[in-house]
């Protein structure tokens, strides 16, 4: 019989299990301090760098590093010190997360452990918004002691909707199958009663992401692929002609651009039109990082928000080269999920990045997370754990 050995690489995934699994905790704030997930997340981080063995410099880490060093850089020629340095900060805490995943090397069972936990993370938030969501015009919307944005809700949802594919297109118990498809059924269902056009594009990218490439070949049972696709865009059509009239009239064309996504439209043109009206210097380096709104304040644009969209905020807080260095470390992440056999994180992170086309997630901790569960994936060993109850009962 085995002897069962704990680790400190045990103790790290123990804690990063709990870390995940309070995702919830990312809308609820503490002050100034900021999401109570930060506290959370002292210990995974902890344990890495006081037991953890020699960091694995993976190009998805080198990027993200060196584009954490250039916003932090920023500070120095911001147009807003304050608000650069506590985003400067932000960036600097997460990518010291990212890191820990790599100080490790994982086996598979590791990998499933946390894959496992991230999905759960997903059925958490659905449980923590259904008790603490109200109809407010016709949406449902989390608010009181946790409150959050619909639009980045959704993307909270992510995990838990491929994971159910994952377990659809798998070898799995009728049983396990028939609950998969209930969870997407509810996922679906939250998405669209809160009303989100950005969280349903989503939600929908990362579908069609994960069924166009899972499997050993990606062109195997092409049509198979395609028509589950098709099914399930119907199924969404269908899903929202039966919502409240209001409601669906949210998801319509027409209504979209009648009010130009929100108003995102018209702060996309604006941030545009900030980068394009700096000088040189402003246009190669930026005003510093998380300095859009003070700007749009500053030289009288009608909407004084976030851009809500990362890829332009970017442009414009940190000039052409910051966008370079964003993008490139952005990419970097997504062609190493690419490239593993289990396309989860691919799917997971495809969403993500679509998310980011119409918000602000610079700190947004579920991108974060599929991040670093993308460097765990790069640190992989061969198996050699042993499959226990927690597990078991947490994977099904």
């Amino acid at each position: 019989m085995r002897s069962l050995k704990f680790t400190y690489k045990d103790m790290y995934i123990f804690f990063l299990i709990i870390y995940i699994l309070c995702l919830p905790l990312n809308a609820m704030n503490i002050g100034s301090f900021g999401s109570a997930l930060k506290v959370v997340a002292i210990l995974p981080i902890g344990i890495a760098f006081l037991t953890g063995g020699k960091i694995a410099l993976t190009a998805p880490i080198r990027r993200q590093f060196l584009f954490t060093i250039f916003a932090a850089c920023s500070i120095i020629w911001s147009v807003s010190a304050d608000g650069s340095i506590g985003r400067a900060g932000s960036y600097a805490l997460l990518f010291v997360l990212l890191i820990s995943g790599a100080m490790f090397k994982y086996t598979d069972t590791d990998i499933k452990k946390v894959k496992c936990a991230l999905a759960w993370s997903s059925r958490l938030t659905v449980i923590v918004m259904v008790i603490f969501s109200e109809y407010v015009g016709d949406r449902f919307m989390m608010m009181g002691i946790i409150e959050e944005d619909p639009n980045y809700l959704c993307a909270y949802f992510l995990f838990g909707v491929i994971y159910s594919l994952n377990i659809l297109t798998s070898k799995s118990k009728a049983s396990k199958k028939a609950w998969a498809i209930i969870e997407l059924f509810l996922y679906f269902g939250l998405v669209l009663i809160s009303g989100s056009r950005g969280g349903l594009l989503a939600v929908g990218a990362a579908v069609a992401m994960y069924l166009l490439t899972y499997g050993d070949k990606k062109t195997k049972h092409i049509e198979k692929k395609i028509v589950l696709i098709i099914l399930i865009v119907v199924l969404m059509i269908v899903m929202i002609d039966h919502l409240p009239e209001t409601l669906r009239l949210r998801f319509t064309v027409d209504n979209v651009i009648e009010r130009g996504g929100a108003g995102r439209t018209t702060l996309w043109k604006q941030t545009v039109d900030l980068f394009a009206n700096g000088n040189l210097f402003r246009q190669s380096f930026g005003y510093g990082t998380a300095t859009i709104i003070w700007c749009f304040s500053y030289y009288g644009y009608s909407k004084v928000k976030l851009a809500h969209n990362m890829f332009l905020e970017t442009l414009a807080e940190l000039g052409v080269i910051g966008f370079i260095i964003y993008s490139a470390a952005v990419f970097s992440f997504i062609k190493t999920a690419f490239m593993a056999k289990d396309k989860f994180a691919f799917a997971v992170i495809i969403g993500m990045l679509v998310m980011s086309m119409s918000a602000s997630i610079y700190a947004f901790k579920p991108y974060f997370n599929i991040m670093l569960f993308i460097i765990m994936l790069q640190n992989m060993t061969e198996d050699q754990g042993l499959t226990g109850t927690a597990q078991e009962w947490l994977c099904r």
